[in-house]
């Protein structure tokens, strides 16, 4: 089992995806963070999982929650062979609709 280090903006990003889900949904809130816990403990036993990022070095990765509800997640890490370092987690929506934003 690897260790497991997370960022500041990466748990800051956990607590405004649940705080922006639980006004609205609260279930889905839930449900959110415990899809990314369970994104993020999968890491700490397979930290190759994640896909890697186009153009970057191989340790940078990205591995999606998968669709729970409406809601859909990826968390960026980097695994330099020893430890697994949570960078961000993003709505996979949002960053869609930006990329989208960027092209009209």
């Amino acid at each position: 089992m690897q260790h497991l280090m997370w960022s500041c903006s990466a748990l800051s990003a956990v607590q405004r995806i649940h705080g922006d889900l639980r006004t609205s949904n609260p279930t889905a809130a839930q449900r959110a963070v415990q899809a990314i816990r369970r994104c993020v403990d999968a890491l700490k036993r397979n930290p190759d999982a994640g896909r890697p990022w186009p153009d970057m070095d191989p340790e940078f990765r990205e591995l999606q929650t998968g669709a729970h509800g409406a809601y859909n997640c990826a968390v960026t890490y980097r695994y330099d062979g020893q430890v697994v370092v949570i960078l961000a987690v993003h709505s996979v929506a949002a960053a869609i609709s930006a990329a989208d934003a960027r092209y009209r």
